[in-house]
């Protein structure tokens, strides 16, 4: 019996520890962080078919041509009080400030508004604190994740 109840306390105890770490917490927000597009090209191959070297041949082109325009592009948020975010973006050298807003839901998730010109998040993406990483995933109807290849890393100055 003692080996069962220290078997379940230790699961118990690590299944906390596993979901404490994707909660956000809004001190951890403090400070500018850099968004990050995952372009992999598994990314874009897993909507092409396996047999297709067409298809693979596109998305390696495509993979490379976005690669290249990304350089140029610096995304950066920074979360302020009172709920509002502040998205800088520099583009070949133009500079455009956005404000949209924030909140931690329920859940400990992070849910981040649109502004005016940037579609930043859906009604169902959420972000979560992964090793220190702001990650977003898609959250389907039964709490399944689905990555967004996007994540934001924070900056230190």
């Amino acid at each position: 019996m003692k080996t069962l109840s220290l078997t379940l306390f230790l699961l118990v105890g690590f299944t906390l520890g596993l979901m404490a770490q994707n909660q956000v917490n809004e001190d951890d927000l403090e400070g500018q962080w850099k968004l990050v597009i995952d372009l992999t090209e598994e990314h874009f191959e897993e909507e092409w078919d396996e047999e297709s070297a067409l298809g693979r041949f596109i998305a390696r082109t495509v993979t490379d041509l976005v690669e290249n325009i990304m350089e140029e592009v610096d995304i950066r948020f920074e979360f302020l009080s009172n709920h509002r975010l502040r998205v800088t973006c520099e583009i070949f050298d133009e500079r455009e400030v956005e404000y949209t807003d924030w909140y931690i839901n329920r859940d400990s998730e992070l849910k981040i508004g649109d502004s005016k010109h940037l579609k930043i998040d859906d009604d169902d993406d959420i972000w979560l604190m992964e090793d220190g990483v702001l990650v977003s995933y898609e959250k389907k109807w039964d709490d399944d994740l689905h990555y967004n290849h996007v994540y934001l890393i924070k900056l230190d100055y």
